[in-house]
This record gives structure tokens, C-alpha cells and sequence, in this order.
């Protein structure tokens, strides 16, 4: 197979779903980088994907469920609906997870071009369940966090193996205003493309 020529090559942020030809890379991406770093072998992934690529190669990525269109897999974790802890139109609530990236250069260009997309969108309240390491990362960018759960591995039922030792991450159910971080990253790194 020829390379592709310099005007195909993908630079830059992509955003996929299913339908689109680059999905089932970026899920194999986001399930090479959970085995690496958890022993993990995912069985699922978000509709939305949003990646951030460099000279045709996957450098980070990260998954979108909307709340409005069915249950989010945090749910699993939460003794009642996101939006009833949250006191949000479930309209507004997005959800964040299969984070992965080969390194923090790659990570912060796609959380900003993330929290970007997401306000874009219309979504004002993003949830996701985050280890202690993406906890530290959001606190260091300024992004203010609201605890509402504890991701219980034994809620998770038969796909509870498929994680690895990602619960030995300490995993907490997190909730945060879109606005307020894209005001705190922006300060931090500068406004975006």
C-alpha cells in the first residue's frame, strides 16, 4: 500500500463515529493504551471519538456519550440518574471516558480541543469516571471537580475482568462544569486553533 500523499495525511484533531473509516482504529488505539497501562482488554467504546493525530499516527484520544441519548456507563456506578445528583437537564450532560494518549504533549492539545468540542456542542456539564492520575491532571489545569461516586469494580458485573487493574486506580465518579474548564485551560494554555 503506497503512503498517502502529504495533502491525505491527518493532522490535527478528528472526531469519528462508527460510520466513519478511522472508529476502529482509534478504539484498537484506545484499547492498546488501556492494556499497557492496565492489563486491560476492553469490550466497549464511546460513539464519539475524539483523536488527535500527528504525521497519519494516532497521538491521543478520547470518547463522547451524550446523556440524552441513553444511559451512561458511569450510571452503573450511581445510585440514581446523573442529572438527579447533578440537578442538570440531562440534555446538557455529556459523558468523558476511554482516555488515551502516548504522552502529556499529546494529551493536553486533545483535552482542550475536547473541552472546546463539548462546549460547542451545547453540553454544559461533562461526567466521567477518572483515576487518581486524570483527577491530578485536571486539578494541576485548574478544572474544578465535584465528587458524586466511587466506581465500584463489583458493580460492573461480568465485564469486571475485561478492566485489568484499572480499579486499583482509585476511579471516582467526577463531574465538572465545560465553561469554567475551558476558561481555567484556556488561561493555562493559551486559546485554542
Amino acid at each position: 500500500m503506497a503512503a498517502p500523499a502529504v495533502s491525505d495525511q491527518l493532522n490535527g484533531m478528528l472526531l469519528a463515529t462508527a460510520e466513519n473509516d478511522h472508529y476502529s482504529a482509534l478504539c484498537e488505539f484506545t484499547n492498546k493504551q488501556f492494556e499497557r497501562r492496565f492489563s486491560s482488554d476492553l469490550e466497549q467504546f464511546y460513539p464519539l471519538i475524539l483523536s488527535y493525530w500527528t504525521n497519519n499516527q494516532i497521538q491521543a484520544s478520547v470518547g463522547f456519550r451524550a446523556a440524552k441519548d441513553g444511559p451512561l456507563f458511569l450510571e452503573q456506578y450511581l445510585d440514581q440518574p446523573a442529572e438527579l445528583l447533578l440537578n442538570a437537564d440531562r440534555k446538557s450532560i455529556v459523558e468523558i471516558g476511554g482516555f488515551a494518549a502516548l504522552n502529556r504533549a499529546a494529551a493536553l492539545p486533545l483535552m482542550r480541543a475536547a473541552a472546546d468540542s463539548l462546549q460547542q456542542l451545547g453540553f454544559t456539564t461533562a461526567v466521567c469516571a477518572a483515576n487518581r492520575p486524570i483527577r491530578s491532571c485536571l486539578k494541576k489545569l485548574g478544572i474544578e471537580l465535584a465528587e458524586i461516586g466511587v466506581a465500584n469494580p463489583e458493580l460492573v458485573g461480568e465485564s469486571r475482568a475485561s478492566w485489568g487493574s484499572y480499579y486499583k486506580s482509585d476511579p471516582k465518579v467526577i463531574a465538572g462544569d465545560i465553561a469554567a474548564g475551558v476558561a481555567a485551560m484556556g488561561s493555562l494554555l493559551g486559546a485554542s486553533n
